[in-house]
């Protein structure tokens, strides 16, 4: 018994120990890091029509409406350095520059000489072209405040962050290698792309491109074509007056509407999309999940559909046998284009559209 007591108090002097070793470690990391900010500002003028580019090198963006016909812009930078000198240094190796050529205003932030071959920083927090950036683990708030008129075509880059933008008049291109996208209503094109995160963007006034590495994707109404795709996330998009083309590797997709056609497909989803009018092959596939289908009543197509699930017929109310086992080829209203439309794991329904 006695030496079980001592065993006990020797585990406890040992753990108290190890408590005040990792106490003292987080306290005196705390005295050797500290925190400095940085707040850079520019202002140059612009005129309705033309197009702003911002490429940088790392940061979130938010753009605001602004009025007048100038761009305002706000650099929020905080880093982390064990003295006021270090950080300076890092402060210092960063440049925000504007030029203009022709109907276009090019704004560029940038870092200097931080960016190093890999085998002389040993990190991979911000890489590129082979290069990367050796004080990357020191960078706590890196954020771009744009308060841009509305009449602007806007191209946004930048290689880490979030971006935000509200209504916009003219077209809008956003490119981000990690962070989400969040944009209103777009009066012309957009192409908005991120290598991880989710896009959700309002109504849009030509065609749309919107591409993510991962992530859900919403949209309001598109006037034009659009082309969806995500690496594993759900599809949500309003009217789109043109053809869609719909791909995820795993979410469901949802389309209100589409004048044209549909070529959707996602490896585990269901599938639901109505098709205003039918001028060329259309196409709605999962692997897992269901498939429902609107057309207009009087649509001329080529039906083809196939299901393997042993349970579950397809479902078509353009013929009186609606349920007709789990393979249908045949003609609607005389034939047009092919629309095929396959559920290996689930039900295949054909619907016609009520309004």
């Amino acid at each position: 018994m006695q030496r079980n007591r001592t065993r006990s108090g020797r585990l406890r002097s040992w753990f108290s120990l190890g408590l005040l070793i990792s106490s003292i470690i987080v306290f005196t990391r705390t005295l050797r890091a500290s925190e400095f900010d940085d707040h850079t500002q520019k202002e140059f003028p612009v005129k309705p029509g033309e197009t702003l580019f911002l490429d940088a090198d790392y940061g979130g963006v938010e753009v605001k409406a602004g009025a007048g016909n100038s761009v305002h812009v706000d650099v929020y930078r905080k880093v982390e350095a064990s003295t006021k000198e270090e950080a300076q240094r890092i402060l210092d190796d960063y440049s925000l520059t504007s030029a203009a050529e022709g109907n276009q205003v090019h704004l560029r932030g940038q870092f200097q000489t931080g960016w190093k071959p890999f085998r002389e920083t040993g990190r991979f927090n911000h890489c590129h072209n082979n290069m990367c950036l050796s004080y990357a683990e020191n960078l706590r708030e890196f954020q771009y405040v744009l308060s841009v008129p509305r009449q602007l075509n806007l191209h946004v880059r930048t290689e880490a962050g979030d971006v935000a933008v509200p209504d916009m008049d003219g077209s809008l291109v956003i490119e981000t290698s990690a962070g989400t996208i969040e944009a209103g209503n777009i009066a012309k094109e957009a192409t908005l792309r991120t290598a991880g995160g989710s896009i959700r963007a309002g109504r849009i006034g030509g065609p749309a491109m919107l591409d993510t590495a991962g992530g859900d994707i919403e949209s309001g109404d598109i006037n034009g074509s659009a082309d969806v795709r995500t690496a594993g996330g759900s599809i949500r998009i309003g009217k789109v007056n043109g053809p869609v083309n719909a791909k995820t590797a795993g979410g469901e997709i949802e389309i209100e509407s589409a004048s044209g056609s549909v070529n959707a497909k996602t490896v585990g989803g269901s599938i639901s999309a109505r098709l205003a009018k039918l001028d060329s092959a259309s196409s709605l596939e999962t692997l897992a999940g269901n498939v429902t289908l609107y057309l207009p009543a009087d649509v001329k197509a080529n039906l083809k559909a196939e299901t393997r699930s042993g349970d579950d017929n397809i479902e078509n109310e353009f013929d009186r046998d609606q349920d007709q086992g789990r393979h249908v080829d045949q003609p609607i209203n005389g034939g047009g284009p092919q629309v095929y439309l396959k559920a290996s794991y689930g039900r295949v329904q054909v619907r016609k559209n009520t309004f």
